[in-house]
């Protein structure tokens, strides 16, 4: 992770994973991997931040000579960098703006559905509590390699997770639901500024009929509401996800767009032509 360093403090973090194959073949993805990613800033850090970071960044692809580099910019911090090379590839996601009390939230825009949801979940027993010890975030990794496994997507490994929590602890909150003590269903947000992103949320299919992550979501948008957030992210919306899309608007969020910085190595591309002529 690339930091900005402020009087003892921070200004700015640039997380980043880099996965290799062969050995040799290594790619760049800016963290968390996925929907998310590009700097982290503080709220009072100024533009020239952002750039600072990104510059680091793009110093240290080329030090590990990456075949690709994949950079979602949610904030659009990036888009006023130029980017040589660089393909701007849009995609969207679905947030809430976020007022100062979380009553007017609950009963001005969460849907009736939602809020009938949240109640049965409080009437069967789960509770909600944020985590920060290693062995909780096990337990989250745990329900989280299920829940991805169950989905067909890549099931990241539990080391992911503890670095996470010891290497952005103010910039990272875990929450676990629990039904009698045990563990059900979890989250990952991160903080960025203003906002409060959902990275991953994961339970158990056994326990869906407790409703632990409606439980789960209206605690972190709480949680965001607290400390003074205005705006909570649900996470990407693929094209065509008619569901989800229904699904996060009826806590009242509305579409928003965004955009991924990838770039990749004329070796690559090359590859990736012959590969189509074989074919």
């Amino acid at each position: 992770m690339l930091v900005v360093e402020n009087d003892g403090g921070y200004s700015g973090a640039f997380p980043y994973a880099v996965q290799t194959r062969f050995g040799f073949l290594s790619r760049i993805m800016s963290l968390p991997l996925g929907t998310y990613g590009g700097p982290i800033l503080a709220p009072d850090a100024s533009a020239g931040i952002a750039r600072e970071l990104w510059d680091a960044f793009r110093e240290r692809s080329r030090s590990i000579r990456a075949i690709s580099v994949h950079v979602a910019d949610l904030e659009r911090d990036l888009s006023v960098i130029r980017h040589p090379g660089y393909e701007w590839i849009p995609a969207c996601t679905h947030r809430i703006s976020l007022p100062s009390e979380y009553e007017h939230v609950y009963r001005k825009i969460y849907s009736q559905n939602v809020r009938k949801m949240i109640r049965q979940s409080r009437e069967k027993g789960v509770r909600v509590e944020e985590v920060r010890d290693e062995d909780s975030v096990r337990a989250f990794a745990e329900i989280a390699a299920q829940t991805l496994d169950r989905h067909g997507g890549k099931v990241y490994p539990r080391e992911l997770f503890l670095n996470i929590l010891e290497s952005m602890k103010k910039e990272c909150v875990f929450h676990l639901a629990y039904h009698e003590n045990r563990p059900v269903a979890g989250t990952l947000h991160f903080c960025s500024g203003s906002s409060l992103m959902n990275w991953l949320t994961a339970s158990k299919r056994e326990w869906w009929h407790l409703r632990p992550n409606n439980a789960l979501v209206d605690t972190a948008i709480r949680w965001a509401i607290e400390r003074g957030k205005s705006d909570y992210n649900f996470g990407g919306t693929p094209e065509g996800a008619d569901g989800l899309r229904r699904y996060k608007e009826s806590w009242g969020a509305t579409r928003h767009e965004y955009v991924v910085h990838a770039w990749e190595s004329g070796a690559l591309r090359l590859g990736k032509r012959l590969l189509v002529r074989s074919r």
